[in-house]
């Protein structure tokens, strides 16, 4: 707890001196500011098979910050995430909301969340998640170029908003393509001898 105070003053400091330069993405991008939300996971860790608790706290935390979030958008009419309050708070509060969406999915309390997370697509790809982390940002990267010099040497006009959108409709199946991939061939065989050793 006290290092999560430590991480949110020290954020809120540095967001301070970002506004001037209007850099608020070098909080996020900085692990060390990024902390929090590994603790929240830890927290629910720790509280679901050490210390447990009434899930009405951990419900209502999460709802209260989610309250917060929108408010704040509302209130300020300001739903970017380059600004004071997201890059001080909010990356806080969208943590700690989204460890007590994983509380209730650990505890299978809720039916609609029981419903989504029994979905077939979802438990394939949680299967090939790590491969998913890995290969997507590589495929984005190269298909912006792709498709670049593709609009280039047809001498069609480059729309930004074309390009992305295509990247995204192309990337999606490669990403899950090469992640089952990465999965049936590479990973299943160290997860098997991981299981060997065990």
């Amino acid at each position: 707890l006290a290092l999560c105070f430590i991480i949110l003053a020290a954020r809120t400091l540095f967001s301070i001196s970002a506004i001037v330069d209007n850099q608020y993405n070098l909080i996020f991008w900085n692990t060390f500011f990024r902390f929090d939300a590994f603790l929240s996971g830890a927290a629910i860790y720790f509280i679901f098979y050490w210390f447990p608790v009434s899930s009405r706290y951990i419900k209502w935390s999460g709802f209260i910050c989610i309250l917060i979030i929108v408010a704040k958008v509302i209130i300020s009419n300001n739903a970017e995430k380059n600004n004071l309050f997201t890059a001080s708070i909010g990356y806080t509060l969208v943590a700690i909301a989204y460890a007590s969406l994983l509380w209730l999915t650990l505890t299978q309390e809720n039916k609609f969340i029981n419903f989504i997370t029994s979905s077939n697509l979802l438990r394939f790809t949680g299967k090939i998640s790590y491969g998913m982390y890995l290969i997507h940002w590589p495929l984005f990267i190269a298909g912006y170029a792709v498709l670049n010099k593709f609009f280039t040497a047809f001498n069609l006009p480059v729309n930004t908003k074309i390009v992305h959108i295509a990247n995204v409709l192309v990337c999606i199946p490669l990403t899950y393509f090469f992640s089952y991939f990465s999965y049936k061939y590479f990973e299943s065989y160290f997860l098997k001898k991981k299981v060997d050793i065990n």
